[in-house]
């Protein structure tokens, strides 16, 4: 997802694009798809134009993301944040 912000970011197109995606699928019970769906609903009515990422409720500018991944996730570990949100 990363990447394909940085394409589209970097192609300076003149509308507003929302990635957002799940760390558990939309089948699996307690799954953060249906909640990050909505928070991109809800970002790419408000937001100018620009790429970004949502996830957990947060948006992030296509050059200010970075992944944390599951596993990491999993065993509920605190990254360190070298990035901020919007």
């Amino acid at each position: 997802m990363i990447e394909t912000a940085r394409i589209l970011g970097e192609s300076a197109m003149e509308k507003t694009v929302v990635l957002t995606g799940a760390m558990v699928p939309y089948e699996v019970a307690n799954s953060d798809a249906l909640f990050n769906l909505g928070c991109a609903v809800a970002a790419v009515q408000t937001l100018q134009a620009g790429v970004f990422v949502v996830m957990n409720g947060r948006i992030f500018h296509w050059d200010n993301v970075v992944k944390v991944s599951s596993k990491s996730r999993r065993s509920d570990r605190r990254m360190p944040q070298t990035r901020t949100p919007l």
